[in-house]
């Protein structure tokens, strides 16, 4: 029984310095770049704590509480070339955001996250603010055809400035992605003063 005991002691011990929080941190300028890290900035707050099942201390229960982040909520616009130019790259985007990127955006507590998708070739379209997994996924499936056309990457951005400068009323930070093909389908002259706009 005393075996027992001293086993138990022994293991609820590794347990707990195994739960304790510790810093970890390289010295100031070792291996980093000569950075200042500091052991704060990887510090995790923790607390634990220990409930017996019985009165005879066989077993118990260890409950860990970490202190979570709340996740803050964006406005995202893609702006996305399906052009003959941009199709492997819009394909590469959807089957990436259907994989994990939306579990990104939608799934962690960001109640106000939206996004827009703005698909682009010779014409513009616009999904109009997406707040749900759902309604992105009907945005994929809805657009026009990809993989024709030419990309016109004036007309695109400047659809993208308005967008910004009258349709972004919430506080939410907003941030443009752009998913280019492999080359443009203008010379950049013709749009600098759009993506500058920006």
């Amino acid at each position: 029984m005393k075996l027992k005991r001293w086993l138990s002691a022994v293991l609820v011990l590794a347990m707990v310095a195994g739960l304790a929080p510790w810093a970890l941190a390289a010295e100031p300028g070792s291996g980093d770049g000569g950075g200042t890290t500091t052991a704060a900035e990887y510090t995790e707050t923790a607390t634990m704590e220990l409930e017996y099942d019985s009165v005879d201390r066989t077993s118990a229960t260890v409950t860990y509480h970490k202190e979570g982040i709340e996740a803050p909520s964006y406005d995202l616009l893609f702006l996305v070339d399906i052009s003959t130019l941009g199709d492997q790259a819009h394909q590469e985007f959807e089957r990436m955001m259907r994989d994990t990127g939306l579990n990104y955006i939608f799934d962690y507590g960001a109640d106000s996250s939206r996004m827009r998708i703005i698909t682009y070739r010779n014409e513009v379209e616009d999904s109009g603010w997406l707040g749900s997994r759902r309604g992105a996924l009907t945005a994929f499936n809805s657009h026009m055809a990809a993989g024709e056309g030419t990309p016109n990457e004036k007309a695109a951005l400047d659809r993208v400035a308005s967008i910004i400068e009258s349709e972004t009323e919430n506080d939410n930070p907003t941030v443009v992605f752009w998913v280019l093909g492999n080359r443009f389908g203008s010379g950049e002259e013709e749009f600098t003063d759009s993506l500058a706009a920006l």
